[in-house]
């Protein structure tokens, strides 16, 4: 089976939550152990309230070639909750959150091990690419390389859609925040800080805030462009149970109200 010998103990504890989007599990599961190469993992996937008993029926599909722990949520719990339950059914030091609409490139999980050896880092986050056929931005340009917030507290993504080899992009740096779509983070902090926010409720700024606390708490929130993914931009809730999308406004209401502790404008930065 496509798995790590469970005599190596895990080093990373990979988690996929779900809520529908059954081929884009499959699609992303494809590329779990080339993306970590030698690096001992245990895969994780978390139903999150699949409807019709279709997390069910996928586990049973995948487990004729897949070696992974399954967590069943009854009711979906968001992006934040399937994150969560994910993450404390494993018990590796380190975490690799994976949406299930991101396909990771070989090796990537590797480069953020290495970025990990040093302990002032505390998350790692992804450069993830516009795939083809996107409605969002050109294939094979940036779709993420960090967020950093503008002088109105809004958060936004910088350098999207530029070319993916421009020298400007590929400059690994500490960011304000990075999307919680892939990101690597220690399990110590994660406890320490409380996980990501379910007053989010299906997901967007739970990222963010989770950097901030992250950052508070003395580590550092890096990007690196060795760390890389395509990302099917809102593939998941199209796909998905999730068709009624995000609410980003009210999200960004919320993280506004919580979170002016740790506003810091720092576009400038990267001009």
């Amino acid at each position: 089976k496509r798995q790590k010998q469970r005599s190596s103990k895990p080093l990373i504890d990979i988690i996929i939550p779900f809520f529908g989007e059954i081929e884009f599990v499959k699609q992303a599961i494809q590329h779990v152990g080339e993306a970590c190469g030698d690096i001992p993992y245990e895969l994780i996937l978390v139903d999150n309230g699949t409807p019709d008993n279709e997390g069910q029926a996928l586990f049973i599909e995948l487990k004729e070639e897949y070696e992974f722990k399954q967590v069943n949520l009854k009711e979906n719990q968001g992006y934040p909750g399937g994150v969560n339950a994910g993450i404390h059914a494993g018990s590796s030091p380190l975490v690799f959150i994976w949406t299930a609409d991101v396909v990771m490139e070989p090796g990537s999980i590797e480069e953020a091990v290495k970025e990990m050896d040093n302990p002032d880092v505390g998350v790692v986050g992804a450069k993830l690419l516009f795939p083809q056929g996107s409605p969002h931005g050109v294939p094979g340009t940036v779709q993420h390389a960090g967020l950093a917030m503008k002088m109105d507290a809004s958060i936004f993504h910088i350098f999207i859609g530029w070319p993916a080899d421009n020298p400007r992009v590929n400059k690994r740096r500490e960011m304000f925040a990075v999307t919680g779509a892939a990101f690597m983070t220690r399990r110590q902090i994660f406890m320490e800080v409380g996980g990501l926010n379910v007053m989010y409720g299906r997901g967007t700024y739970e990222d963010v805030e989770y950097c901030c606390h992250v950052r508070r708490a003395g580590k550092k929130v890096i990007w690196t462009p060795k760390v890389v993914g395509t990302h099917f931009v809102g593939a998941a809730s199209r796909a998905g149970a999730n068709k009624g999308g995000f609410q980003l406004g009210p999200n960004h209401d919320l993280f506004k109200a919580r979170m002016s502790w740790a506003f810091q404008w720092d576009e400038w930065r990267y001009w």
